[in-house]
């Protein structure tokens, strides 16, 4: 793989769209993809197509960042869909077992002394239930993407590929527990949970590692061009990366905290982006951003982090697979309980297409003649309803939002939201 390219994909996203040379851009896509039908549209309506531009390179570099290649990808795919394809073939499901009596009721694949595990063990069950409905509708999605490029389909084969890893780690352990051997599963089994969690954070800390390395060079390099913008931008993914790798259990050396310290990091020095820190909401019952680079996903992540895990209700005009990727890696981490969403009815060609993503992260999908975006998240203590402008799509453009912690405001919506409902179309109807 070019690390060269790599990193100048990388620096031409992270330059200011303003200062983009789109020529460049253009070029270094028409290396990754030979398309160059896509490279002579680029150059002859530069403005049309520089969202889609920014949109391919940002696609190839998640890949390249991962330090796979298109044919590392076809490989990936050839492990994860025969996995996922066994997975599906034995679903967790009730059924029934005598014609005569329905009543008569079994649960394939769950052990007849459930009631008597421990409530964690129990939790496993009940977990890979969520976890099989999300390889179902993943793998159902990859399959009406069939002619469509590696690099498009990898983020799916990602989540499939974590799902199956997960859901299998957690049937082994179910059935390997032994009543009367404490709260833990039994030796044997616990060791290969214990590795795939392992496994697991090894991964996260090797991309956190390779993150870390690559913009201590662009910060290197942004100070030498007294680039304040890019510095601060590099600071931050330094101070994220750092972060991910001792929450995932890594350590950050003292050679590698010298070089953050020469390069002026630590958090005393950090210059802060306000708009991007939400007020705490205990003492803030109101307050806005107007901002070109807050995303909807950033604000309802801030705010399920002061609140605790809750239950969403999402309105927008149409969705996008980087905000549903978003909100499942929320769900994976037990903030999000539950979620509901309302689409647009106009929106449903682009709907259909994420049809299989969208059933896998969101509890209930309803279709409706809808343009607001407005998110209410609510649990037992907290009630936040966030109105926004910002459909759940990423861009550039400046976007304004309002959160407020009014109970009245949160019920005023609610009572909306159950109108809305009894008018609307479920998914599966399209």
């Amino acid at each position: 793989m070019d690390n060269k390219l790599t990193q100048q994909i990388a620096d031409w996203l992270n330059t200011p769209r303003a200062q983009r040379d789109i020529n460049d851009g253009a070029m270094m896509l028409l290396r990754l993809n030979n398309n160059r039908f896509l490279y002579a549209n680029i150059l002859r309506r530069p403005d049309k197509f520089a969202d889609k531009l920014e949109y391919e390179l940002r696609k190839h570099l998640r890949i390249r960042l991962d330090n796979m290649t298109m044919a590392d990808v076809v490989r990936l795919e050839a492990q994860v869909i025969p996995a996922a394809e066994k997975t599906l073939a034995t679903p967790p499901a009730v059924i029934s077992t005598d014609d005569e009596l329905p009543e008569a009721k079994v649960a394939r694949g769950r052990r007849v002394d459930h009631d008597r595990l421990p409530a964690a063990v129990q939790a496993l069950w009940d977990n890979n239930l969520q976890l099989y409905k999300t390889i179902k509708n993943v793998f159902e999605q990859l399959k009406t993407m069939e002619r469509a490029e590696p690099c498009d389909r990898y983020e799916y084969l990602k989540i499939l590929d974590e799902a199956d890893r997960k859901y299998r780690a957690n049937l082994e352990r179910y059935d390997g527990f032994v009543i009367g051997n404490g709260p833990d599963a039994s030796p044997a089994v616990q060791d290969a949970t214990d590795n795939a969690t392992d496994d697991q954070a090894a991964r996260k800390i090797n991309a956190a590692r390779k993150t870390l390395s690559k913009y201590k060079k662009i910060l290197a390099k942004s100070l030498e061009q007294d680039n304040a913008e890019k510095a601060d931008t590099a600071k931050e993914k330094i101070l994220d990366s750092v972060a991910a790798i001792r929450n995932a259990g890594g350590i950050v050396g003292a050679a590698v905290t010298a070089e953050l310290l020469a390069l002026g990091i630590n958090k005393m020095t950090m210059p802060k982006r306000e708009v991007n820190h939400l007020k705490p909401l205990a003492n803030t019952p109101l307050q806005a951003y107007f901002d070109n680079r807050l995303q909807l996903a950033d604000v309802i992540d801030q705010v399920l982090r002061q609140i605790g895990p809750a239950e969403l209700v999402i309105s927008t005009f149409s969705t996008s697979d980087a905000f549903i990727r978003r909100l499942h890696r929320l769900k994976n981490e037990g903030l999000v309980k539950s979620c509901s969403l309302f689409l647009d009815l106009k929106a449903s060609r682009k709907t259909v297409l994420l049809a299989g993503f969208i059933k896998s992260v969101f509890d209930a999908v309803f279709l409706c003649e809808n343009h607001s975006k407005v998110v209410l998240l609510g649990n037992d203590s907290h009630r936040v309803t966030i109105v926004t402008s910002q459909n759940q799509t990423q861009g550039n453009r400046m976007e304004c939002g309002m959160i407020t912690t009014d109970n009245d405001i949160y019920q005023y919506i609610t009572h909306g939201f159950l109108q809305l409902k009894n008018a609307a179309l479920p998914l599966d109807r399209l």
